[in-house]
């Protein structure tokens, strides 16, 4: 039981991926593949993974040894958090994404528009996106005048800002 309780499973894990990670590059690497796209992808990956392998490495250094406690007992103590907070960002992104579809640009006949562009974006990673950078900050709000319901776009756009970034994020600290 002490295995799963000292964040070694955890460990262990890092380094299983890393290693096939890093040695499906290698091996893509030597094979002469020409998937070239996929075997950068599968490098950049295993290279990230390796750097975080050797953040818990540093763990055997007494000096580094609280540091890294500390990190890792924030990543732990966040989770809990951080459902909640992509839980609220997926409920925006949904409502915009819904809302999106029967919204123009053009300044045609708004019931027989010919182009119609979505605000937040073609598909639901795009909404997702959208609102996630309204998060970290962004107030892109010049599309919004262009649906057909400016006001719930207006609407919308204060309550995700006060929700998202200034209750939950303050709630972090």
């Amino acid at each position: 039981m002490l295995y799963f309780t000292k964040g070694l499973l955890i460990q262990s894990l890092i380094n299983y991926i890393c290693s096939v990670f890093c040695l499906t590059f290698i091996i893509m690497n030597f094979a002469d593949s020409h998937d070239y796209k996929s075997m950068y992808v599968i490098g950049g990956i295993g290279a990230l993974i390796c750097w975080f392998n050797i953040f818990f490495v540093m763990n055997i250094f007494e000096s580094y040894m609280v540091f890294v406690k500390t990190i890792s007992e924030i990543f732990t103590s966040i989770t809990k958090f951080l459902l909640i907070f992509f839980m609220a960002v997926l409920a925006f992104a949904n409502c915009f994404f819904i809302l999106d579809r029967y919204t123009t640009l053009s300044d045609e006949n708004l019931c027989g528009g010919e182009r119609f562009e979505p605000i937040v974006g073609n598909s639901f990673s795009e909404a997702f996106r959208h609102i996630y950078k309204q998060t970290l900050g962004e107030t892109d709000i010049r599309n919004y005048e262009y649906s057909y319901v400016p006001t719930v776009y207006l609407f919308l756009f204060i309550a995700c800002t006060i929700i998202l970034p200034i209750i939950l994020l303050n709630v972090l600290i």
